[in-house]
């Protein structure tokens, strides 16, 4: 995948958050060898699913490393994720707003979600996803997703279909959730 244009290559000393921004870019990208690669969407009304996962994961991943790292000094990872998820839901409020997974009709229309609902307000809905299911859970589902999907293009119903709650306490299925969140426009 091609990452880098100008903005990322600095001419004079980065600033942290700039190597921060660089860096949640690349997450970003590597993550598209899951969602995009190895499991592809069957029609653009799943591109949140692409863009809104990488997003979410970029950020989700370097948290976790981010302690590791020794050469590389980030800022902060959530209040990254925090500003750009801001720019999710002011476009959300605009006239132009649109569910994070709608119907596309055409190729023309998918050109206009590439925008903070589909990348921001997506990822933000995977953060709560997380906190409603729990991060095991999350992970399991996605591990069973990516092994039983390998190499095909699929809707997006077939991520809820690979959900199974590791807890009485954990909802059923994620229908309601989907229905409110994601295929639904406007502020929650």
């Amino acid at each position: 995948c091609v990452i880098f244009n100008d903005r990322y290559i600095y001419k004079d000393q980065a600033t942290e958050q700039r190597r921060t921004l660089r860096a949640i870019t690349t997450a970003h990208e590597q993550a598209h060898m899951w969602f995009g690669d190895l499991v592809t969407m069957k029609w653009w009304n799943d591109l949140w699913l692409n863009e809104s996962f990488a997003e979410f994961i970029s950020h989700l991943a370097l948290t976790k490393i981010q302690d590791k790292l020794s050469l590389l000094k980030l800022s902060d990872i959530w209040l990254e994720f925090l500003k750009r998820k801001t720019r999710g839901y002011n476009e959300d409020q605009a006239p132009t707003t649109h569910p994070i997974n709608g119907e596309i009709p055409s190729t023309h229309q998918a050109e206009t979600i590439f925008d903070g609902i589909t990348y921001n307000k997506g990822a933000a809905c995977l953060k709560q996803i997380i906190h409603l299911i729990g991060e095991e859970n999350f992970s399991k589902s996605m591990s069973i997703y990516f092994h039983k999907l390998n190499i095909q293009t699929r809707p997006c119903t077939a991520l809820q279909q690979n959900y199974k709650p590791l807890s009485p306490s954990y909802p059923e299925n994620l229908d309601i959730w989907q229905k409110e969140w994601i295929q639904t426009c406007g502020l929650n």
